[in-house]
């Protein structure tokens, strides 16, 4: 389970976890995820956010733990210095991954807390699980245009503020991934935008998390230098330096805003360049076998699955389901799993 107040921090630890071919769930913050707890759910691992609002990563944990609860949990963390990690160990957390989060780290706390406990036959079972995964993708191939012709590549794009480059090489090259985030990275930070307009100097606290928030949404699709715009207005929160803050956020916004709309443009343009070389089968609607696997899927939290299910749908070209093929392909990219559940099943 992921732990994370923005939604865009959340799908990009499932991207850096997508090799790892796991069933992930997620909780938006600290009170949901002692809930999914106490409702008896149970995990391999848990990667809990520092600095969450209304109740931060540490007094979640202390919660979890006082529930009775002894699986990993692993503290996701900007502060990962010495005393830092001393106080994560000491207060019921297994270990730490630094934030923007590094795959190397990631791959050791994998390894060490999932892979190496499950005994061989779940390994083997594992393995012949991507194997057939690689040749149903391959039974696929000729209905999704393997070559790609035509298609706008994101790799071919420039955007100032953003090293696209560094971003493509953490997803293992993976440019659908990459957009998928850099999508949900422009709606979660529009959404943060609209809470630091104001700013109240009593509530500078508040002000500190958005601008945390924002920081580390920043670093994880290298938009380095408005990531260390927003760490200093965090840090003069922090110190109460109400003057620089309020000197600094019009200007901060504005350049975010100009940032974000200069990637919705790609994302637009990008979009609409591969609808136009995709050749795909036609259909009228979405099939109903395909509809049910994905809302089995979300029921079950089963990110891989869901992933299946939404491929597979988007294999098609749809006329009277052309709306809801992309409603769909929006909430599952937002983990929005309730809402799809819910229009689904008809309510």
């Amino acid at each position: 389970m992921i732990v994370d107040d923005v939604d865009s921090n959340i799908y990009v630890a499932k991207g850096l976890m997508a090799p790892y071919e796991l069933n992930i769930d997620s909780a938006d913050r600290g009170i949901a995820a002692i809930e999914k707890i106490k409702n008896g759910n149970m995990y391999d691992i848990i990667f809990m956010d520092h600095m969450m609002p209304e109740m931060d990563g540490i007094e979640t944990t202390k919660r979890i733990r006082a529930l009775g609860y002894t699986e990993p949990i692993v503290a996701l963390t900007a502060s990962a210095v010495a005393g830092q990690v001393d106080m994560f160990l000491s207060n019921g957390f297994d270990d730490y991954i630094s934030k923007p989060i590094d795959i190397r780290q990631m791959n050791v706390v994998m390894n060490k807390y999932v892979r190496d406990k499950q005994p061989p036959e779940v390994l083997d079972a594992v393995r012949r699980f991507k194997e057939n995964e690689e040749k149903r993708k391959d039974s696929l191939s000729h209905l999704s245009n393997p070559e790609n012709a035509g298609f706008t590549k994101l790799k071919d794009k420039e955007i100032p503020g953003l090293d696209i480059d560094r971003g493509l090489e953490r997803y293992h090259g993976d440019e659908d991934a990459y957009l998928r985030v850099l999508n949900s990275y422009s709606i979660a930070v529009r959404d943060m935008l609209g809470y630091i307009e104001t700013v109240d100097k009593d509530k500078l606290g508040d002000y500190k998390i958005k601008a945390h928030g924002i920081k580390g949404a920043c670093f994880d699709v290298f938009a380095d230098e408005l990531a260390d715009k927003a760490k200093a207005l965090e840090d003069a929160a922090n110190d109460g330096d109400f003057e620089y803050i309020r000197n600094n956020n019009s200007p901060f916004i504005e350049v975010t805003r100009e940032l974000l709309d200069r990637i919705d443009s790609m994302l637009a343009y990008i979009s609409a360049e591969n609808t136009d070389a995709k050749s795909k089968p036609k259909r009228d609607k979405i099939d109903s076998e395909s509809l049910e696997n994905l809302v089995s899927a979300c029921k079950d939290y089963d990110m891989s699955s869901v992933d299946r299910a939404m491929e597979e749908i988007e294999l098609y070209e749809y006329d009277s389901d052309k709306e809801l093929a992309a409603w769909l392909r929006e909430n599952v990219d937002l983990i929005n799993f309730a809402d799809i559940i819910y229009r689904v099943s008809g309510g």
